[in-house]
């Protein structure tokens, strides 16, 4: 956490004419988000946008990974 969405995805778009609208409009957007502020700390040590892929479970006894999720979700 801690890269507004807006700027996680105009960090990830190619460099090409056709995306740099696109790029400026993600990141005028992002302006807005509450975590702008989280963003522009780190960027102030040097850090950069690094996207990783969504962690997923692995049920290893789905009847109780599912009471699980039931109680989970209230």
């Amino acid at each position: 956490m801690g890269i507004p969405d807006a700027l996680g995805r105009a960090a990830m778009l190619p460099d090409t004419p056709n995306t740099t609208v696109a790029r400026e409009a993600m990141e005028a957007m992002a302006q807005k988000d509450p975590l702008i502020g989280v963003y522009r700390f780190k960027k102030g040590f040097g850090g950069q946008v690094v996207r990783y892929l969504p962690a997923y479970d692995y049920v290893y006894l789905p009847p109780l990974y599912t009471l699980w999720r039931r109680r989970a979700m209230g």
